[in-house]
């Protein structure tokens, strides 16, 4: 489309319309690509949020294991600065959890006993007991990847629409 209304303004010798709309084109290119990079940045920060592994407690004992392999009902221990590997349920008396990643909340967030907290979330100010409350794929960090991949592979409705009218429209223009 942008071709054919370059080619026409040549075509009716107004050369410097048709540079124009070649030239806002190619930037509205470089800003799309700009934006598509910044959105792969940003999805690849998520997914660093998530550790690779976990202190699981098991009859009294401390085991590291993949994160793949913690099931709903297990229990972990975070240590302070530690980030969580799994949506989980506060055993600890009471903690404060960085939730900013995920929230863009920059104070932390006080949690006490029985409260859910959402993965990725960081252990400000001691270690902390939770029992896991999500399946492997299944945590708040792996719902927020899958929208954003779903949103990247999607349309949204305005592209075909003007997909649609413009394979009626220029041919007809054309014409």
């Amino acid at each position: 489309l942008m071709s054919v209304a370059a080619i026409g303004a040549l075509f009716i010798g107004a050369t410097a319309e048709a540079a124009m709309v070649l030239l806002l084109f190619l930037i509205g290119e470089r800003l799309e690509g700009w934006a598509a990079s910044r959105a792969r940045q940003g999805v690849s920060a998520l997914m660093a949020l998530k550790p690779e592994t976990a202190t699981r407690l098991r009859n009294g004992e401390r085991e590291e294991v993949a994160i793949n392999s913690l099931r709903p009902g297990d229990v972990i221990e975070v240590a302070a600065g530690g980030r969580l590997p799994a949506d989980g349920k506060l055993l600890s008396p009471f903690a404060s959890f960085d939730e900013s990643a995920l929230t863009g909340e920059s104070i932390p967030v006080e949690r006490a006993t029985g409260d859910k907290v959402p993965a990725g979330a960081t252990s400000v100010d001691r270690l902390v007991t939770l029992e896991v409350l999500s399946e492997p794929g299944a945590s708040a960090i792996d719902r927020i990847l899958k929208l954003i991949e779903e949103a990247e592979e999607r349309r949204a409705p305005i592209e075909r629409f003007i997909d649609r009218f413009s394979r009626i429209y220029t041919p007809a223009i054309m014409a």
